[in-house]
């Protein structure tokens, strides 16, 4: 995991969470929560923090499951996005049987 903070008189303001497919650099993984204080918000805050992460991690990836506000800031970051998670869909599943992944 990378996380990567901004305190203010010692209290945590912001802080962004990237959880590593591998312990290894450069092997992907995804965004699993980012935050920032209400008073902070838009002013790039978020945005900074993202960017040293893709610094540290080249083929860093937003989350499928995002809020409504995560939603618009991973937008605005112009970056390409994984669709959402839609949890009615149901996972794959892979059969032995017929060789082929159903819903």
């Amino acid at each position: 995991m990378i996380k990567i903070s901004v305190t203010i008189d010692d209290e945590e303001v912001a802080s962004i969470e990237y959880l590593r497919d591998h312990e290894t650099v450069g092997s992907g993984g995804f965004i699993s929560d980012v935050s920032v204080s209400e008073n902070l918000r838009r002013r790039g805050i978020a945005t900074a923090m993202w960017k040293i992460v893709q610094a540290i991690e080249p083929d860093a990836l937003h989350s499928d499951t995002r809020t409504p506000e995560g939603e618009a800031w991973a937008r605005s970051t112009g970056d390409d996005l994984p669709d959402l998670y839609d949890p009615t869909a149901g996972d794959p599943v892979w059969s032995e049987l017929t060789k082929t992944w159903s819903a």
